[in-house]
């Protein structure tokens, strides 16, 4: 849409009043209202610009202008795509967690379905949390990407991602769709784990110390849950069904989406609660999966380089002015409580 100089300052000055004008798009402002940024923001993406508000070292508002071009639409044929491959990926692996001594295919898929379900269930849960949060702010953002895996992967997927294609508006934004998924996830994890232990039954331990099984670890909830649910016999170990097993997956990925770091669901929640110092917890977090990865599991290891190599800064909202309120606070101690209670210290024992 056309515009002129003129009218840009017209439109600010309807919400904020210019208090001076530094460049042909940078501004000392004061905004005329609490909501001023966002009405802002609305009009001036009608004519392809975004308005960032920063908060200078003196104290004065900075409004700085650039143009935006918005996202093309998605195609959603992949994602469905994807969706089925991974149904497909992942009834195998449940099949064959299912019938380990006696699995055909294609008709032991059918043995695959509660791992399947369960698992997507969660991941999807999980993603759609990040995606009508995202929608209700007014976040472009696309439908969730499967990530198939077939066996020999226990998995069957690699979980799922999806792509938010418009900047976050402020740190209050940042909390709602960093926890949203993981904490949606959660919510149906918890009793699928319920549900999973109730269908496990335990064997003598020899089984496991001979190596016939993996041996997993346990978060502090799953920890509770399993003292709740069920009662081990004294020279047993417990055999998990494929729905408890796709149940502990969920919480793992709950904990491993939560790492305060980078742009993981941790790392938003991070930026937004500690702002400048979220790179000392990043740079904190990464030095704790090193050590972890030397005395537990080495696949921390791989993750703190991950993590590392994509970087622990997360770029800042448009709108660095406004506070997080007390609900949005809360949200991220709720966060960070899940984390603390879903982490694996020593995830896989072989």
């Amino acid at each position: 849409m056309y515009y002129n100089k003129t009218m840009v300052e017209d439109i600010i000055e309807q919400y904020m009043e210019i208090d001076e004008k530094l460049t042909e798009n940078s501004f000392l402002v004061t905004p005329r209202t609490g909501n001023a940024f966002s009405l802002l923001k609305n009009r001036l993406t009608e004519y392809a610009l975004l308005p960032i508000l920063k908060k200078r070292e003196d104290g004065k508002i900075l409004l700085y202008l650039y143009k935006w071009n918005p996202p093309k639409r998605s195609r959603n044929w992949v994602n469905l795509a994807l969706f089925i491959a991974t149904v497909f990926t992942t009834l195998w692996v449940g099949g064959m967690l299912a019938r380990p001594h006696d699995f055909s295919f294609p008709g032991g898929l059918i043995y695959g379905i509660p791992f399947s379900f369960t698992l997507l269930f969660i991941l999807g849960s999980h993603e759609f949390g990040h995606y009508f949060a995202c929608k209700r702010l007014g976040i472009n953002a696309t439908l969730p990407y499967f990530i198939p895996v077939p066996p020999p992967s226990p998995l069957g997927t690699f979980g799922a991602v999806i792509r938010i294609k418009s900047p976050m508006e402020n740190r209050n934004a940042l909390i709602e769709v960093g926890a949203m998924g993981p904490l949606t996830g959660l919510v149906f994890a918890i009793p699928a784990m319920v549900i999973g232990l109730l269908l496990s039954e335990t064997v003598p331990s020899s089984y496991v110390e001979k190596g016939a099984a993996i041996q997993l670890g346990n978060s502090i909830l799953s920890l509770f849950l399993t003292n709740i649910v069920i009662k081990e016999p004294s020279g047993s170990a417990l055999l998990f069904h494929p729905v408890a097993w796709a149940a502990w997956i969920g919480m793992f990925v709950t904990a491993v989406n939560l790492l305060p770091v980078g742009q993981l669901d941790g790392g938003h929640i991070s930026f937004a609660m500690f702002s400048k110092r979220h790179k000392v917890v990043g740079w904190t977090v990464i030095g704790i999966l090193l050590i972890l990865g030397f005395f537990s599991w080495k696949g921390f290891i791989v993750w703190a380089f991950l993590v590392s190599i994509l970087g622990v800064h997360h770029p800042p909202p448009l709108n660095m002015v406004e506070p997080l309120d007390k609900k949005h606070k809360a949200i991220g101690v709720i966060s960070l409580v899940a984390f603390a209670l879903t982490f694996v210290p020593a995830p896989f024992k072989f």
